[in-house]
């Protein structure tokens, strides 16, 4: 119990330090970047923008583990074409953001690589991203075998953040910088 404390309260420093604190700086220049465009996105619904802005830009790089069976994988996404082999038990890194723009999951009806990298708060299926070290959607129903213990933290800060920020850029002083 007192290790699993330890690795706990590093984590919370370490996401705390890096992890949130880029996802809401590059949520933040998103909004500033284009105040008449993603204002109006963000306040129709906040949870999904969000989520597709820790999809976009994740606040984790990377998830580390082991692998459990052999695997022969071609990968896909923005590392399309370079081929991984692996035995049981070989350690292994998924990249989140390759993860998190994957055609066959992000990419629509059509499975189409642009669509998976544009920013979208209205797509369907936000709850499949990665970007906290397992499925949002398997974190918030308390499923994920080792999801991050600060995901829900982490968008309840970001929220709270834009929120202060977009005040200035709400009627018609929208010309203000965040």
């Amino acid at each position: 119990p007192e290790e699993r404390l330890h690795e706990l309260v590093c984590v919370l420093l370490f996401a705390g330090y890096g992890g949130t604190s880029t996802f809401v700086a590059n949520t933040v220049r998103r909004i500033r970047a284009d105040p008449e465009g993603m204002v109006p996105l963000y306040k129709n619904d906040k949870m999904a923008f969000l989520k597709e802005s820790a999809r976009i830009n994740p606040p984790v790089g990377g998830v580390l583990y082991r692998t459990s069976k052999t695997e022969d994988v071609t990968l896909k996404g923005l590392l399309s074409g370079y081929r991984i082999t692996s035995a049981p038990g070989d350690l292994a890194v998924m990249c989140v953001s390759n993860a998190n723009r994957d055609p066959e999951v992000f990419g629509g009806p059509n499975k189409d690589q642009a669509y998976a990298d544009a920013f979208d708060p209205a797509r369907e299926n936000l709850d499949k991203i990665v970007s906290w070290q397992n499925m949002f959607g398997d974190i918030k129903a308390g499923k994920a075998i080792r999801g991050c213990p600060g995901t829900l933290l982490a968008i309840q800060l970001c929220e709270k953040v834009v929120d202060y920020f977009i005040q200035p850029l709400e009627g018609p002083a929208s010309s203000h910088e965040l």
